[in-house]
């Protein structure tokens, strides 16, 4: 990699987390700005049909650190 990279990678990683997620996000809309549209729409109504299924108990919820650990567990 050239200097100008690495010199570039060494200041975003002093960035608090909030805005180089945000810098990522902005990198990957540049990549692919026209499928994000689609792409949010299925969020959207994925996290809606979640919600009513938790809502109506369908669908229970874990705490953070437990689901972490199990899908950490499916990954090895």
């Amino acid at each position: 990699m050239n200097t100008q990279f690495e010199d570039l990678q060494q200041k975003v990683r002093q960035l608090p987390v909030h805005e180089r997620a945000v810098l990522i996000r902005t990198l990957i809309d540049d990549l692919d700005p026209a499928g994000d549209a689609d792409v949010n729409e299925m969020w959207i109504a994925e996290s809606e049909r979640r919600y009513a299924g938790f809502k109506d108990g369908t669908i229970t919820s874990s705490p953070g650190d437990e689901a972490m650990a199990r899908i950490r567990s499916r990954l090895k």
